[in-house]
């Protein structure tokens, strides 16, 4: 019994309490959300991780550039099938309207990144 005690009296050492702001606590949780972690976990990812990057979309922004390249994806793959089985009238304004879409998304995402 005394080494259980002993135990949690050790234990009770290495905690630490933090008091938040209900807009720090929020942006807490937040941050965890991105990162996939509990709160704990992001915490210490901070404090002991000297380059913890900040990912750069949240859930929703993820959700909507994944959302973006399916749509890219199914275009390119509609040009190409429509290129393997010959060329139609009007196929030239939709390849150049494919490549102007993925330019124009490469720009975005590549602005995360400081890339042009």
């Amino acid at each position: 019994m005394t080494d259980k005690v002993n135990k949690w009296k050790e234990l009770d050492k290495r905690r630490v309490n933090i008091r938040f702001t209900e807009e720090e606590l929020e942006r807490l949780k937040k941050n965890a959300e991105t990162f996939g972690e509990n709160i704990q976990a992001t915490i210490k990812m901070f404090c002991f991780r000297s380059n913890a990057e900040r990912p750069c979309f949240d859930k929703d922004g993820t959700e909507r550039v994944l959302t973006a390249l399916s749509r890219i994806g199914n275009n390119m793959n509609q040009i190409a099938r429509k290129l393997n089985t010959g060329l139609g009238e009007g196929s030239t304004l939709n390849l150049t309207e494919a490549i102007e879409e993925l330019i124009a998304f490469k720009a975005f995402v590549g602005g995360f990144y400081g890339y042009n």
